[in-house]
């Protein structure tokens, strides 16, 4: 019994009953009960009806099983009303009958006990319910624990890999990285080790783990084993493969687009500036290089520092973000554009919340700000272009945009110079005259020249080698690479360089530049035919105004011509009315003088008078007038001025506001009455056209004056008779007979233009055959008829080339009496007006004869009484061409009885129809019958 109370452990007996019989002192020490306050109380008192239930199945089990002993966990109630977890060790109290007599046992605290299993199972519950894989290794590394989590991660049951080696999944180089850590976990008091490993599942598939490694604990310090936690991190190993490859995607894209990153910290005390990678490499910054707010705030450029600084502070105070562009300078000093972005960063990311800090990017955007700036550049020589006026402006304004958008590079405009057959330079820059020994020109033709062969094929050339500069004929040997681009048909554009070589893209805006260059030379040249069609109409324009103002004028002058009754008023009027013309200044007419060597004015018209005193007019002078005095051919002096100092009249002309001057002779056939000199006050105010008419004018203006004296040959009663002997056989009634061998008379005269005359003539005692053959033969003869035959008296009509003597008497004033052919010359007798200068009238005649004598010369008065007056003014009623077809008709024997020649042969005679012929016929013969048969005309008593 003293050894039963000594023990920890409550040892009772229990009767039949259920009762307690016996409880040793450690009762009090466990429930806290008195042994004595139990003792006869039945077992419930302490247990509840579970646990005596399992007592009973117990005792069964003893009685039945024959076993000594039985074991069972339960509950035990304390004095204060705790439960207690106790282990009941239970045997059956002996019986000499072998009936059931009780129970003694032994019961001992287990609460602790009881505690760490259920923390144990607690623990295990969580290992199981954990995602993570757990597990332990024993000191060979043979797994000797796995949690449930072994099914998912690795595909493996736990038991599947209990007592097999941690190789069985872990590579054997991972296997090694984790005994290096538990060789570190021996050495050190670090408690674990952490190391990323792979696994190797059932289905031969590889995970990423994260194993967290501990040292299972032994008393005697010696290894036992290891403990693990293994994370899958397949996932998070997956995103950070994901952001790695996107932060390096993003570092690329950085370096790529040149882009970085800021960020402006306003949170603390001072302002904290971060940069990203990309952001230090565009500002050429060490990659470890401390950034702060002043170094920050360098970059920008000088010019735009104020404004960006003032944006980011806005930003700051008003919460706006930015996007900009501006120049900035890198540490190294290199200038670029770059483009600024800025956005504020507000706390707890709340839009309404304080500003505490801006986060920004900044890009480099040099080379599309500088396409900008070389397209704006090239948009703005495209405008000024348009307003270039010359091909020297144009190339200059190339050149000068060329050497802003390429740089250092050297540029030239070569033009296609026809004057000397070369490209020669029309505008340089001084880095091209530098490269290329002062831009020399290039002879066409030359295959050796690049610049030529560039201009004949129409293709651009590039230089890139020594051998090609050499061959360039223009290129230096400083010259590195050069691009000769065709200007069309205008020349070649070509650049030179001694840097870089010139790349595509530069090449690409010289084409773009020569293209432009090209339309520039096109607009030029649609501009220059435009204003030459537009000078050519307004040239035409005032020619046709000229020309209506000058039919006008001469229209005007032709009716003063037909009127006027005397060469003194011709030569009065035709001045006045020259002068009417806007630019005519001065008019006069002129003639020799007696004397034969000056010019005398006859009549003027216009305030020049004082320069016909101060000018000489004599033969030996220049003034327009006398040289067309002497030469009888017009003169024109466009310009007075030029030629000034050499001539003396042109020094008079000018004082006088002459500015060109025409002089015009007065001449017909052989006849010459002078000159007309018209003075004008602008220059060039006598063109062709002016030129042609004035000379008509002129020879209008003496066949007047050789008319008016015709005319009054035909009606002066007192006359000068001559008589000449004219030697030659040039005048067909000669050549006539000296053919026939017999005398041939003129008979009278049709028709006379320039160009043939209509000749009676009549021949005595020859045969008409031999006359007609004769006529046949003269090669002055086109067309002959035997008009009458009458006692061996033959009249015969001639068509005659050429100018006859009978037209040339009758032209020059004279009446011919009678002309008589003899085979080696003619014996004239021609009546002239009494005033006419007989030397000149003989010498006239003369220059188309061999010899002209005058044999005599008488004046007579020709019986003209009443009825010689009737006969003047009958004729005077007739036009001119009545007048020539009654003559003709008359001549041909139209009037004889029987007619000699029909109406159709006199209409074949004057080259016009029958109907015409007989109506002028008829209305001359009614005109001449008015004038006989009127009262008023008087008659002679005979």
């Amino acid at each position: 019994e003293t050894v039963l109370q000594a023990l920890d452990e409550l040892v009772y007996t229990i009767d039949a009953d259920g009762e307690f019989t016996y409880l040793n002192d450690a009762l009090e020490g466990i429930t806290g009960y008195e042994p004595d306050d139990l003792i006869g109380d039945h077992v419930s008192t302490m247990m509840d009806d579970d646990d005596i239930e399992t007592a009973r199945d117990r005792i069964r089990d003893l009685r039945s099983a024959g076993e000594p002993t039985r074991t069972f966990e339960m509950d035990l109630e304390t004095a204060d009303g705790d439960v207690i977890d106790v282990e009941n060790h239970m045997a059956l109290l002996p019986s000499d009958d072998g009936e059931f007599a009780g129970t003694a046992g032994v019961l001992r605290d287990i609460t602790d006990r009881k505690e760490r299993e259920r923390d144990l199972e607690r623990f295990e519950a969580i290992v199981q319910a954990l995602d993570e894989l757990v597990y332990t290794l024993d000191e060979e590394g043979r797994f000797t624990y796995l949690n449930d989590a072994a099914k998912p991660i690795l595909g493996y049951e736990p038991e599947e890999l209990i007592g097999k080696p941690a190789a069985t999944v872990i590579p054997s180089a991972d296997v090694e990285r984790a005994q290096d850590r538990i060789r570190e976990l021996l050495r050190s008091d670090v408690p674990s080790q952490t190391v990323e490993i792979v696994l190797e599942t059932a289905d031969d598939e590889v995970i990423d783990v994260e194993n967290h490694i501990a040292l299972l604990p032994s008393d005697d310090d010696e290894f036992v084993g290891s403990a693990g936690v293994v994370r899958d991190i397949t996932a998070r190993k997956e995103r950070e493969r994901d952001l790695e490859r996107t932060t390096e995607l993003l570092k690329q894209a950085e370096r790529l687009a040149g882009i970085g990153g800021w960020e402006l910290d306003l949170s603390g005390e001072t302002r904290n500036v971060t940069f990203t990678d990309g952001l230090h490499r565009l500002y050429d910054l060490p990659l470890d290089a401390t950034v702060d707010s002043e170094l920050a705030t360098s970059f920008p450029h000088p010019e735009d520092r104020e404004r960006v600084l003032e944006i980011v502070d806005r930003t700051i105070e008003a919460g706006e973000g930015y996007d900009i562009e501006h120049r900035m300078r890198t540490m190294t000093g290199d200038e670029r554009w770059v483009r600024s972005t800025g956005e504020p960063i507000r706390a707890d990311g709340a839009d309404d919340a304080g500003i505490v800090g801006v986060r920004g990017t900044i890009q480099d955007i040099t080379d599309r700000k500088e396409r900008e700036l070389t397209l704006e550049s090239l948009h703005d020589a495209a405008r000024d272009l348009l307003g270039t006026d010359t091909e020297a402006e144009v190339s200059a304004l190339v050149v000068e945009t060329a050497a802003d958008i390429l740089e250092a590079s050297g540029a030239a405009v070569y033009r296609l110079d026809p004057a000397v057959n070369r490209l020669v330079p029309a505008a340089s820059t001084e880095a091209f005259d530098r490269l290329c020994n002062d831009a020399p020109s290039v002879a066409i033709g030359d295959g050796e020249s690049a610049l030529w062969s560039t201009y004949v094929t129409g293709t651009g050339t590039v230089i890139d080698d020594p051998s090609s500069v050499d061959r360039s004929q223009v290129f230096g040997p400083a010259v590195e690479s050069g691009v000769i681009v065709p200007i069309g048909d205008y020349g070649v554009f070509t650049v030179a360089t001694d840097a870089e070589p010139i790349d595509a893209e530069a090449r690409r805006l010289i084409e773009t530049l020569v293209a432009t260059t090209e339309a520039a030379f096109d607009r030029l040249e649609s501009e220059a035919s435009l204003r030459e069609r537009e000078a050519q109409l307004e040239a035409r324009n005032q020619r046709l105004n000229r020309q209506i103002e000058t039919t006008e004028l001469i229209r005007r002058i032709d009716q003063v011509l037909i009127g006027a009754e005397s060469r003194g008023e011709i030569e009065r009027t035709v001045p006045e009315r020259l002068l009417e013309a806007d630019s005519v200044a001065f008019a006069w007419i002129g003639d020799r003088d007696p004397s034969g060597t000056r010019l005398e004015p006859r009549a003027w018209a216009g305030d020049g008078q004082a320069y016909l005193d101060d000018v000489s007019l004599a033969d030996d002078a220049a003034e327009p007038a006398v040289r067309t005095a002497i030469d009888g051919t017009p003169t024109v002096v466009s310009n007075v001025v030029e030629g000034l100092q050499g001539d003396p009249w042109r020094r008079r002309a000018v004082d006088r506001g002459f500015q060109s001057v025409i002089s015009v002779p007065l001449s017909h056939a052989e006849y010459s009455y002078g000159v007309l000199t018209i003075y004008a006050d602008e220059p060039d105010a006598f063109g062709d056209l002016e030129r042609t008419v004035l000379t008509e004018l002129g020879e209008g203006i003496a066949n007047s004056i050789t008319a008016m004296k015709t005319r009054e040959a035909l009606h002066a009663e007192r006359l000068l008779e001559l008589t000449l002997r004219i030697d030659g056989d040039e005048d067909p009634l000669s050549r006539l007979a000296a053919k026939i061998g017999a005398d041939v008379e003129y008979a009278g005269m049709g028709s006379h233009s320039s160009d043939e005359t209509l000749l009676f003539v009549e021949t005595d005692g020859i045969a008409p055959d031999d006359v007609r053959s004769a006529l046949a033969e003269l090669v002055s003869v086109t067309d002959s008829r035997l008009i009458s035959e009458t006692d061996g008296t033959c009249r015969f009509e001639a068509t005659v080339s050429g100018d006859p003597l009978a037209a040339r008497l009758v032209r020059h004033g004279g009446s011919p009496r009678s002309i008589r052919a003899d085979g080696e010359g003619l014996e004239v007798v021609v009546d002239v007006p009494t005033g006419t200068d007989v030397r000149e009238f003989v010498e006239t005649l003369g220059e188309g004869h061999g010899g002209v004598e005058l044999r005599a010369r008488r004046h007579v008065e020709r019986s003209m009484g009443t009825r010689s007056e009737l006969v003047t003014s009958l004729f005077d009623a007739l036009t001119d061409r009545q007048l020539e077809v009654l003559r003709t008709a008359y001549f041909a024997g139209f009037f004889e009885w029987p007619r000699e020649s029909t109406g159709e042969e006199i209409a074949e005679m004057l080259a016009v129809t029958q109907p015409t012929v007989n109506r002028h016929l008829r209305l001359a013969q009614g005109r001449l019958l008015a004038q006989l048969f009127e009262d008023q005309i008087p008659l002679d008593s005979n």
